[in-house]
């Protein structure tokens, strides 16, 4: 009796096998389908202009862009250029839950204090994403990092003044590749 379940064993195991490699192939893929919706809807939820197209029925397609693929590679090169300076490393990722002491020495929180943070990788994920549509989204994006510094650390303080001094370099880069 052992011997014939032995046999059915033998004649069934490859299967067993292979379906076993199939379901956890779909769920490791299902995993990585699961990340890259959620990377998706991050980028989504952090562009309100898109949004807002999206509400207008007024949704650009992939191809509809106003900005060259040249023009985005001098987008790139311009954040390069950014990114190399001294003074943006405080905007290169965007704060994880980090605590600040504020001037009265109160604890704060930066993600309850801003609603819409960004940093530098936000913005260069969305020029590898290609969703600009002109030079002045780009502008946008680092307008929402200089408020959302201003508004965390005060008009007069050191990381203030070097967000408006990389935001002034940028306005000037910029604009030398419109014109």
């Amino acid at each position: 009796m052992q011997v014939g379940l032995f046999k059915v064993y033998l004649i069934f195991a490859p299967a067993i096998y292979f379906l076993s490699i199939v379901l956890l192939s779909f769920f490791y893929f299902y995993d990585i389908i699961t990340e890259i919706n959620l990377i998706i809807v991050m980028l989504i939820n952090n562009n309100e202009k898109f949004l807002e197209r999206c509400q207008n029925r007024n949704v650009r397609t992939h191809t509809d862009h106003c900005l060259t693929g040249n023009k985005f590679r001098m987008l790139g090169n311009i954040l390069d250029q950014v990114e190399s300076r001294e003074d943006a490393r405080p905007f290169l990722t965007l704060i994880k839950k980090r605590l600040s002491w504020d001037d009265v020495g109160r604890v704060a929180l930066y993600h309850q204090i801003i609603e819409n943070p960004l940093a530098f990788s936000d913005i260069r994920k969305r020029i590898s994403y290609k969703l600009y549509y002109s030079t002045q989204e780009f502008l946008d994006d680092f307008m929402v990092i200089v408020n959302n510094c201003i508004e965390f650390n005060g008009f007069h303080a050191p990381l203030s003044d070097a967000i408006s001094d990389i935001y002034n370099f940028v306005v000037e880069r910029v604009n030398a590749i419109v014109d």
